[in-house]
Order: structure tokens, then C-alpha cells, then sequence
């Protein structure tokens, strides 16, 4: 079953202030990502180890863009 990039956080029950420090970004990025999909594919595989779990298992929206980049807050 595919999950939202939120879902997999609750499921990991990991609060979003952790998640987004352990990600590297602020607070706002990581909620920015989990309404818009439009996340970096290093982010992503961040998140991936971090919720455990693999890339298949996100529903992403038609809008995600696996962009290539750092995990900037600009991205």
C-alpha cells in the first residue's frame, strides 16, 4: 500500500520538528514537501532511511519533482 510522504512519518512516528532536523531543513520545508511533492531525490532517500521504508512505498503526487540538488531549503 502507498503511503503520502506525511503518512510514512506518522506511521515512523517521528514528529515533524525531528524529521526536519534530522533532515537538514527547516520545519516549513518539510511541511512545503509533504503538501507539494516537490522534493530533491536526496531528500527523499533521506527519507527513506529515516521512516524505513523504500522509495515505492510513497503515493506521490503528479507534481513531484525528483530533482537532482542538495538538500537546501530552497529545494
Amino acid at each position: 500500500m502507498k503511503v503520502s510522504l506525511k503518512a510514512a512519518r506518522v506511521n515512523a512516528k517521528i514528529s515533524q520538528a525531528d524529521a526536519a532536523e534530522r533532515l537538514g531543513v527547516s520545519q516549513s520545508t518539510l511541511i512545503r514537501w509533504e503538501n507539494d511533492g516537490n522534493v530533491p531525490i536526496q531528500a527523499i532517500m533521506k527519507m527513506c532511511d529515516l521512516y524505513a521504508c523504500s522509495i515505492d512505498d510513497f503515493s506521490l503526487t503528479d507534481n513531484a519533482n525528483f530533482k537532482e540538488g542538495g538538500d537546501s531549503e530552497n529545494g
